[in-house]
């Protein structure tokens, strides 16, 4: 299942995704497209902690002509461990 992060603005000169993002989000987090694409790395966060900008290192079959501005990014949601516990040492 895939969690709405953000949207792409564009690409930086060093070949970079630069993206809009609507919450702190972390180092290392992988980013998809809605059809659950790999699109990247993100490698950086910038800007005001309200709404953050993320640099992302995109794959390498990423290019700007697949990934237009204005496109949805998404990150995978966790899956949950379903509410067991670790059994207790005697």
């Amino acid at each position: 299942m895939l969690l709405q992060i953000g949207a792409v603005l564009h690409f930086s000169a060093q070949g970079h995704i630069i993206a809009r993002v609507k919450q702190a989000i972390r180092l290392g987090t992988r980013l998809y497209t809605t059809k659950s694409k790999l699109v990247g790395t993100i490698i950086d966060i910038f800007g005001p902690i309200s709404r953050p900008f993320a640099s992302i290192k995109p794959e390498s079959q990423i290019t700007v002509d697949s990934l237009p501005p204005g496109s949805a990014l998404f990150q995978a949601k966790a899956k949950s461990r379903g509410g067991r516990s670790k059994r207790r040492k005697k």
